[in-house]
Parts: structure tokens; C-alpha cells; sequence
């Protein structure tokens, strides 16, 4: 299942559209996931669904407690590669949220990354581990969630669920070390967003109302 997991949200990183913009490689994608996942893994707030029929996991959710501390093997890695410009971006963004809300443990849960296998895209699927995160992270006291969007599509979800985006960085204004890395983004996604969550009992049960049948799967 780790192997698997780690397959998947590489791909979904590479396939993201500053990933594809810096053409950052699956090695790479591949390297840093090796490290994160593990230790995401460990704090037991994450997921994966397995189809049985063919052995292999076709869904995952990688969760976190927001104020888990960050693998420092993995900050160092990311410094020197080609996702360098996008691992900057984002330590700007959750500097100020630190700042600005000042989240304590047990508080604030984030969805790291996840998503299907590709080709794996089932009806219901993404739904289902969406409203089971939402009510798994209430049943281990967690009230908040923040999650970083880097394209416009997968701001969607989140918004459904009740969260907003508190915060956004322009990708073409972004500069990093004298240069601005995502110049000629394509305009469909032209910023990253913060998304924020403050009630996620009500949303949970918002969205379990509007999808109940597919809660059911």
C-alpha cells in the first residue's frame, strides 16, 4: 500500500500545472514522496482505497495535523531541485498563515495531497473519501482544515465542503531569486490558494446530506 501511495501522488504532482510548468521530472516527484509519505503515514490520519479485484490501491488521502513538523531531509531536497520555485511559493504562503492564525496541535487538519490512480477516476470514488476525511478528522477532534490549491480545479472540492480561500499568490508576479519562474502559466490557473475550513462539522454534515447516496458505495 505505501508503495502504492507513493506511486500515486507522484504522479498527481508532476501532472499539477506548476509542476508542468517547470517541468519538474517523476524522478524527482518520486524522491520526495519516498521520504514524505512515510512519515505522513505514521501520524495515522490518512487513507487509501484498494480495489481487491485487482490488487491495487486506486484512491488515496494523505492527512496531516497542520502543525506537524515538516521533514527537514525533504526542505533540504526541495531547495536544491527543480521544484525549488514552487516549495518557495508555498513556505511564503504558510509562513503568514502561522502568523496570522497561530495554529495549535489537534486543531487544524491538512489535506497534504491525494487523489485516484490514473485512469482510476470512478464515479462517486473522490466524493466518498472526501465526506469519510471530513468525518474521520472530526472523530480525532480536529475542527479546522487548510489545504494549498495550486490550480483552479482543485479549489472546487473544498469549496463545496464550506471552505474559502483566505489567501492567494499570482503566479506570474511571483519573483524568486531575481526571476519569476511561473511566467507563462497558463491563465486558467493563475494563482495558488489557501483554503480554508473553520467548521468542518457543519460541512460534514452539508456534504453528507447533498451525497448521501454516494456515502454509501
Amino acid at each position: 500500500v505505501l508503495r502504492d501511495t507513493i506511486d500515486i501522488v507522484a504522479d498527481l504532482l508532476v501532472n499539477e500545472p506548476p509542476a508542468v510548468h517547470l517541468g519538474v521530472p517523476r524522478t524527482e516527484a518520486h524522491q520526495i514522496y519516498s521520504l514524505l509519505v512515510p512519515s505522513i503515514a505514521k501520524e495515522g490520519l490518512s487513507h487509501a482505497v484498494v480495489d481487491r479485484t485487482i490488487g491495487q490501491v486506486v484512491c488515496v488521502a494523505l492527512r496531516q495535523d497542520y502543525t506537524s513538523p515538516f521533514n527537514e531531509e525533504v526542505a533540504k531536497l526541495l531547495e536544491s531541485t527543480v521544484s525549488a520555485p514552487h516549495w518557495n511559493i508555498s513556505v511564503e504562503m504558510h509562513d503568514w498563515f502561522e502568523k496570522t492564525y497561530k495554529p495549535v496541535p489537534g486543531q487544524i487538519i491538512n489535506p497534504f495531497s491525494g487523489g485516484p490512480r490514473r485512469g482510476m477516476l470512478r464515479k462517486g470514488l473522490l466524493n466518498t473519501i472526501v465526506l469519510y476525511g471530513l468525518q474521520f478528522s472530526l472523530s480525532q477532534g480536529f475542527t479546522q482544515s487548510l489545504v494549498e490549491c495550486t490550480s483552479s480545479y482543485s479549489v472546487v472540492p473544498y469549496q463545496r465542503t464550506g471552505s474559502k480561500i483566505i489567501r492567494s499568490t499570482s503566479y506570474k508576479d511571483f519573483v524568486w531569486e531575481g526571476r519569476r519562474p511561473f511566467e507563462g502559466m497558463p491563465a486558467e490557473h493563475p494563482q495558488v490558494s489557501l483554503v480554508y475550513n473553520d467548521n468542518l462539522k457543519l460541512s460534514a454534515q452539508r456534504f453528507a446530506k447533498e451525497y448521501e447516496p454516494l456515502a454509501k458505495l
